[in-house]
């Protein structure tokens, strides 16, 4: 059959319709446009969502970014924006490393004793998720080598890349051959803070081949993947870049790799990098310095800011550090009013309460007297006498007398010399002495 006209249908069209595959290359299906997709439910091309990007391979074509990455204006890769904030609150800003950057490894020698060696090219984050890392190979370019000059054979794009660089001369002109570039890594895995989440066998990696950080600071870790598959790497390429806070290093900084496997990787699949730069610092915030105050002079206090890192600065920019304050202040003088008035009233107080002191100190004394006048009158030792003996008739009772006039003191030195006398005689250590009363018998006041 090459051909069926139908005719007479009552509305038209087919009776039902075939919902089109996600990301179907179907001929029959409209295409959605880049980054949307079919969803079978409305019949429709709908975007993902920010923060996820487009997948046909997952089950839910929108898959979430990992940490530390941003989905592009598209929703079809998730990268960095040069911005991230960690676990902690810090918040970095690698602005300043964007673009590609380059390191080269040791010189090495084949067996014919030809010099080469690698050359990284890395491009660590903006550009909307598009790597603008590139290696080429111009061995066609160069004069001699079998093509015309101005050619480029294969070339490489990607976050980050690697080629053999050969140096030679030319009838005595230097050149450089650039051979078998390779990708290490197409698209951005995660961001995440070395010794943070699962991060242990990266940490374990890092120590192994890189000089252990400063304490208290931790790495960034750019994780990479590459989707090309090689007989000795079956799942890809990943490549690892650690950011490393150096508030010393200028520029963008310097990039290492590791000291025991000089071209970049141990295991020809796995690559690591060291990034030392001051660009990894966190940015500044009020928690990062610290005021310390002056003494009262003259009514002023001034106040300054120092940052709390002496030995190794862990921040940078962000907040400025605040200019040194100055402030009144008030010191207490004996000029005070107000210290004059405090002075009065400690010295009432203290008057006072030595006029109290002496009030019941001889009040003591009258009370001590009349106890040992009982103890006198008692029958029986360490008795007390019955209370009838007690009642005051206004007859009995000696009548005390203090004289406070004549030759006082006189009787103190002769009271005292008694006592030395009595103690050097060995009657004890009652302080009290021991007089025999009489009726009507007056006391002198000690």
């Amino acid at each position: 059959i090459y051909e069926i006209h139908i005719t007479n249908t009552k509305d038209g069209g087919a009776s039902s319709c075939k919902a089109c595959p996600q990301g179907s290359q179907n001929s029959e299906c409209i295409p959605c446009a880049k980054g949307y997709f079919a969803n079978p439910e409305t019949n429709k091309c709908e975007q993902c969502p920010e923060g996820t990007y487009l997948n046909f391979g997952a089950e839910d074509p929108c898959v979430p970014c990992s940490e530390g990455t941003v989905s592009n204006e598209d929703r079809t890769a998730c990268y960095s924006d040069c911005t991230v904030t960690d676990v902690h609150g810090h918040t970095y800003d690698l602005n300043g490393l964007k673009g590609f950057h380059s390191v080269q490894s040791a010189p090495t020698f084949t067996a014919m004793g030809t010099r080469y060696f690698y050359q990284f090219n890395i491009s660590l984050c903006g550009n909307n998720g598009i790597g603008e890392a590139e290696c080429l190979d111009n061995i066609t370019a160069v004069e001699g080598q079998g093509g015309r000059q101005g050619e480029v054979g294969d070339k490489v794009k990607g976050m980050i890349c690697r080629s053999t660089i050969i140096p030679t001369t030319n009838h005595g002109i230097a050149q450089v051959i650039s051979a078998q570039p390779d990708s290490l890594g197409d698209r951005l895995m995660n961001v995440t803070l070395a010794g943070t989440n699962n991060t242990d066998l990266a940490m374990a990696q890092l120590t192994d081949l890189f000089d252990p950080d400063k304490a208290g600071i931790h790495d960034l870790m750019f994780e990479m993947q590459s989707e090309k598959a090689t007989m000795a790497c079956p799942e890809g390429r990943r490549s690892v870049i650690y950011l490393r806070c150096d508030y010393t290093q200028t520029d963008e900084g310097k990039i290492e790799l590791p000291r025991n496997c000089p071209t970049g990787t141990c295991t020809g699949c796995d690559f690591h990098f060291l990034w030392n730069t001051r660009y990894a610092c966190p940015l500044c915030t009020e928690n990062d310095y610290m005021s310390i105050e002056g003494q009262c002079k003259d009514g002023k206090q001034t106040t300054q800011f120092l940052w709390k890192q002496n030995e190794y600065r862990t921040c940078r920019d962000g907040v400025a550090l605040p200019e040194t304050q100055t402030k009144k202040c008030h010191v207490l003088s004996i000029r005070d009013p107000m210290v004059q008035i405090g002075v009065g009233l400690a010295t009432c107080c203290s008057i006072l309460l030595v006029c109290m002191l002496v009030y019941f100190w001889r009040k003591n004394r009258k009370l001590e007297y009349k106890y040992m006048r009982l103890m006198q009158n008692s029958t029986k030792p360490g008795e007390l006498p019955k209370v009838e003996s007690c009642v005051d008739d206004g007859e009995d009772e000696d009548e005390v007398i203090f004289n406070e006039g004549g030759n006082s003191a006189s009787k103190l030195f002769n009271k005292f010399k008694n006592k030395m006398q009595s103690k050097m005689a060995g009657e004890g250590d009652n302080p009290f002495e021991s007089i025999q009363l009489t009726p009507k018998q007056q006391l002198s006041n000690i």
